[in-house]
């Protein structure tokens, strides 16, 4: 199988979003829900105290790290384009190759071959595929390039050769 597709930041920002909703590390999936919630929490009860005992210098440490927690979406957004721009690889046209030795991905001056025992996971949205190779390391492929029989050929090489482990 041959597939020929470029990678936008908005369809990298969205595989990575989709291997971090599905990643095996529950740490990774809890952190940017589970931190701007106990930012909010934080915030909520340093104003209780203000309105009941009268602020206090020490207050502005738990307002910097309450504002913290809150802003991390936002600062692992913005994370996430800088690993986009400086992905030169992701920059311009690619194309992969897919069979039964594994998958070959040619990009902005690199080819790769890589055997299907190097890659954990796979997963997908209505979007894009990531193809995940350990905790850190995922490639994206975007649907919007696709055409319906090449992404039902992708998926059941995908299954076939990785499997959707969670």
């Amino acid at each position: 199988m041959h597939i020929d597709y470029e990678v936008s930041e908005q369809d990298f920002v969205q595989a990575q979003k989709l291997a971090i909703k599905n990643s095996s590390v529950r740490l990774v999936r809890w952190i940017p829900r589970a931190l701007p919630l106990a930012g909010l929490a934080g915030l909520a009860f340093l104003v209780y105290v203000w309105l009941t005992q009268g602020f206090k210098i020490t207050m502005i440490w738990g307002l910097l790290f309450s504002w913290w927690f809150i802003s991390l979406p936002f600062v692992m957004r913005r994370g996430q384009k800088k690993a986009y721009a400086n992905t030169k690889s992701f920059h311009g046209s690619l194309a992969i190759d897919a069979d039964d030795n594994g998958v070959r991905i040619r990009a902005n001056g690199i080819a790769s071959q890589t055997d299907w025992s190097n890659f954990a996971s796979f997963f997908e949205d209505d979007k894009s595929f990531a193809i995940t190779q350990g905790n850190s390391i995922f490639h994206p492929v975007p649907k919007r390039f696709l055409s319906t029989e090449q992404v039902n050929e992708l998926r059941e090489c995908l299954k076939q050769n990785i499997g959707q482990r969670k």
